[in-house]
């Protein structure tokens, strides 16, 4: 009884201090079932009802200091524990909880082994298995930077990286309250695929402790949206061409530091009667339409364009990216045989900070400041503060 009282009199005092951020993991798949081995810590699992309310502990199943991996497996509406064979009962939720918030783990799913910090909740939620991180913001952070661009060595660029992750993260923290987290870990929201440790972390950590607390506001003292991308090809977008809402921070500039990088230019083949009828399609015009085609031959394109203009009628060249399941759409048409070859610049929609241009400003000596000042106009930094969960 009184260990139960421990436990929680723990996950009080770390919800209270802080409010520490919850994340989805393996948003992208469907799992019925996870691995979770515990390291360096005194992790131990709790038993709760559906909305993650307290009701039992389960106890001895992890020892202080002692490696030991644990099965969760959704059984139905619930979820079982497995330990070395053995079946230790099934549950509507279980809180995965370190008594200090000190350790880490590693969760076997989909996919590689993935390391984090904190705690795990786990339920079956409309059906699926549901696994959220419960995690502090700024390790929250550091994994987002290392999963977004931690194969770089630039220290400038993971601090504006930090940044814009923190902001990001506050500014939609109440995106999947509804359904009990924060956030996901995918690129719908960012990626976070572990806690920061692989080989450039040690640079990552100092970036996030420096600009700790740190986010970037709009002239009106609000939480901008930290949009960013991969590579804009040498110009970014402009805002209410990707989503139709102008944001006056979210111009579109040229950006001469995305012209290198294995993802500033791709080419795609695709067929050509298939990419005239698209067009067509749309423009509500013969497929066979010469003077059309012909057209879309002549898309050449020297800086961004987000329409394409025929005869008053326009195809929204976003929409042609996701058809074609193109990098970009910041592309040219050459005519090849039976196919239109498409030469694109740039990966991503163009919007906010480009990576692979901020990680070429860092190279060139370029302070994170000066870069999120160069793709966020009118912009300043501020301090977390009010802005907190």
């Amino acid at each position: 009884m009184r260990k139960y009282l421990i436990l929680i009199a723990s996950i009080t005092t770390l919800a209270s201090f802080g409010q520490p951020l919850k994340v989805r993991l393996f948003s992208s798949y469907n799992l019925s079932n996870c691995w979770v081995t515990s390291y360096h810590a005194d992790y131990h699992i709790l038993a709760t009802d559906a909305n993650f309310h307290v009701i039992d502990t389960i106890d001895d199943l992890l020892e202080k200091g002692i490696v030991k991996t644990v099965h969760f497996k959704q059984n139905g509406s619930h979820i079982s524990i497995y330990k070395s064979g053995e079946d230790f009962g099934k549950y509507q939720g279980l809180y995965f909880v370190s008594n200090k918030n000190t350790g880490h783990f590693i969760i076997s799913g989909k996919g590689a082994d993935r390391i984090y910090n904190g705690n795990l909740f786990l339920r079956v939620y409309q059906g699926k298995l549901q696994i959220i991180n419960e995690v502090e913001l700024e390790s929250y952070v550091a994994g987002v930077v290392e999963s977004e661009g931690g194969h770089v060595t630039e220290i400038e660029y993971f601090k504006a990286q930090a940044v814009l992750a923190r902001t990001w993260v506050l500014k939609n923290k109440d995106k999947h309250i509804e359904e009990g987290y924060n956030v996901k870990d995918n690129i719908s929201s960012q990626a976070y695929y572990s806690k920061a440790y692989l080989q450039n972390s040690k640079a990552i950590l100092q970036a996030v402790a420096e600009t700790k607390d740190s986010v970037l506001l709009d002239k009106n003292d609000a939480l901008v949206f930290g949009a960013f991308h991969s590579n804009s090809g040498g110009q970014t977008s402009n805002s209410e061409d990707i989503w139709s809402q102008e944001i006056s921070y979210l111009r579109s500039v040229p950006d001469s530091f995305s012209l290198k990088g294995d993802k500033a230019t791709w080419e795609k083949k695709v067929e050509k009667t298939r990419f005239y009828a698209y067009f067509a399609n749309v423009l509500n015009l013969s497929k066979t339409d010469t003077e059309l085609q012909k057209a879309i031959l002549a898309i050449q394109m020297d800086k961004r364009k987000p329409w394409f203009d025929y005869n008053g009628k326009k195809v929204k060249m976003r929409n042609v990216r996701t058809e074609f399941k193109l990098k970009s759409s910041y592309f040219s048409v050459e005519e090849l045989g039976d196919y239109v070859l498409l030469k694109g610049r740039g990966f991503g929609h163009g919007v906010g900070l480009s990576q692979q241009g901020a990680m070429e400003m860092a190279r060139q000596s370029f302070n994170y400041k000066e870069i999120l000042k160069f793709y966020f106009q009118n912009t300043h930094l501020g301090v977390l503060d009010r802005y907190h969960f």
